[in-house]
């Protein structure tokens, strides 16, 4: 099952990370005034439209990520020298 992740800030700079189904994304999205999406005004098709004058993420436009997050593990790496 794909997961969708939804990065969004609030007017106060605040940041949330949240992830949905598909299903749970588009109700989500259809909900209006009642879902999380109530403050975006309209969504743009750009990414450089999601940016003001000051290069800062628009209050309250979400960005939309299809796909799984990548978390780095750390592996234990042994460096030996040899000298000729």
């Amino acid at each position: 099952m794909e997961k969708y992740y939804v990065i969004r800030n609030s007017e106060d700079g605040e940041i949330s990370i949240d992830s949905f189904t598909k299903e749970e994304l588009e109700i989500e999205l259809d909900a209006g005034e009642n879902g999380i999406f109530s403050r975006v005004d309209k969504f743009t098709p750009t990414i450089t439209g999601i940016y003001d004058a000051g290069n800062n993420l628009h209050p309250n436009m979400p960005i939309i990520i299809k796909g799984k997050i990548i978390i780095p593990r750390q592996e234990k790496v042994i460096t030996k020298y040899k000298v000729e």
